[in-house]
């Protein structure tokens, strides 16, 4: 690159951090952090009556639904609905389903072992 494209390039990236700055410190934006925070907050200081409302809304739509406490009981459910026929276990081509699901269920594609405490599968 040449002197006058490393000026623009590094013009645009200052412009990009500029905004992104502004973005940032936004009050509105502050606000609405805040507000994700005490939802979340909520959510978890909540979770079983949430987990009931929710039970109860399937229940009434009826929706056929599966809750693991753990990642054991997750993988057990899940392959128990793959052995009985009804769902496919060929996905695509070369897609290891089972692999899939331990490496998904052991945390790695998980980025906090604790979401999986409460997984909730809707199959």
């Amino acid at each position: 690159m040449n002197e006058k494209e490393l000026k623009a390039m590094r013009n645009s990236f200052k412009t990009v951090q500029d905004k992104r700055e502004n973005i940032l410190d936004d009050p509105q934006n502050k606000n609405l952090q805040e507000k994700v925070i005490d939802i979340r907050k909520d959510a978890i200081k909540n979770n079983e009556k949430l987990l009931e409302i929710a039970k109860n809304s399937f229940k009434n739509n009826d929706i056929d639904y599966f809750h693991a406490n753990n990642a054991d009981e997750a993988k057990t459910i899940i392959y128990d609905i793959i052995s009985d026929g009804s769902v496919s276990k060929e996905i695509n081509n070369g897609f290891n389903l089972e692999k899939s699901l331990d490496e998904g269920l052991n945390g790695s594609n998980f980025n906090d072992k604790k979401s999986l405490q409460n997984l909730n599968l809707i199959l």
